[in-house]
């Protein structure tokens, strides 16, 4: 049988949905979703965060991390096998657009028009690079999980013009190159 999953960060819109107030029905009770992931304490906090979800819902979380060395192998086997390990997935970015094509990944519009949730809520670089497919159009596979790459798309301007100890106007912090 084939799985469609919920992709890279969809695990993030139901905690994301659950914090504002979103509740599934009374008959979500007794089932349960996997979250795949890779193992790392990024992980570990969203089993924390996965035991509120299920008090709330009485959906039990289920989930299955693996090392980052075994990590895109096992998962993108997992995809192309049309395996039916993961109901939720946090994939890489550069699976969105091929998980997309092929239907393993869920649009996830509807739901986010349902359920009241913005993109505009997110820094626009991260819905890029990792939410839309394909880009630059408003078609949403998944929340940002985590922007890595975030903390470039600010530094417009060098925080120091010459070598030595600065303080930058802008951010205040002590900079030595």
């Amino acid at each position: 049988m084939k799985k469609t999953v919920v992709s890279v960060g969809c695990a993030l819109a139901a905690v994301l949905a659950m914090s504002v107030g979103i509740t599934a029905p009374a008959n979500a009770q007794g089932k349960s979703l996997t979250l795949c992931w890779a193992a790392w304490d990024p992980a570990n906090a969203l089993v924390e965060l996965g035991k509120d979800f299920t008090a709330k819902t009485g959906i039990e979380m289920k989930y299955e991390f693996v090392p980052w060395t075994s990590y895109a192998d096992r998962f993108v086997n997992e995809l192309n096998s049309h395996g039916t390990l993961c109901d939720l997935i946090i994939g890489d970015s550069q699976w969105i657009g091929g998980s997309a094509e092929n239907g393993h990944y869920v649009k996830l519009n509807d739901f986010f028009a349902k359920e009241h949730l913005s993109m505009d809520d997110f820094m626009p670089a991260t819905v890029l690079a990792y939410s839309e497919w394909p880009k630059h159009t408003p078609n949403y596979w998944a929340l940002p999980a985590m922007a890595d790459a975030v903390g470039w798309t600010y530094l417009k301007t060098p925080l120091v013009y010459q070598t030595g100890p600065k303080t930058s106007a802008k951010s205040g912090w002590s900079c030595s190159i």
